[in-house]
């Protein structure tokens, strides 16, 4: 009796353990990813910094309405194409966080299923297919 239930206890310690262990992957992943995002919402205020002041150095410098527009538009398609690359990188680390989520889920999925099934071998489809003809 005393072995059923240190067998339980143990069960339950490793389960406990793998819980914790999952629940700390899974910190580690959303405080790097959401450091990683934040840097990039720094780095996309920084560029409206940069193009506020581009713009306002366009206004001390101008000679004339025509000169003002090229370099407001020159500006305005700069901060575009950075913004635009800033977004792309958002979205890979979006998708690098997804892709390890997915991998730790499945990871975990396996360790639950291989404990909650202790001892049973699995057996290829072949063999299974074969005996089945052979009773038959």
């Amino acid at each position: 009796m005393n072995a059923d239930i240190n067998n339980v206890m143990k069960n339950v310690q490793e389960a406990n353990e793998r819980t914790i262990a999952a629940a700390t992957d899974l910190s580690k992943l959303a405080t790097r990813t959401q450091s990683l995002l934040l840097n990039k919402q720094i780095a996309a205020f920084e560029l409206w910094l940069e193009a506020g002041a581009r713009q306002i150095k366009s206004f001390s410098e101008i000679r004339d309405s025509r000169e003002l527009f090229t370099n407001n538009a020159e500006a305005v398609q700069e901060l575009g194409t950075k913004l635009v690359n800033t977004l792309n990188e958002v979205v890979e680390i979006q998708t690098q966080a997804r892709d390890e989520l997915v991998k730790m889920v499945q990871g975990n999925m396996e360790k639950v299923q291989a404990a909650a099934q202790p001892g049973k071998k699995t057996t290829p489809a072949s063999k299974t297919s074969a005996a089945r003809k052979k009773a038959a």
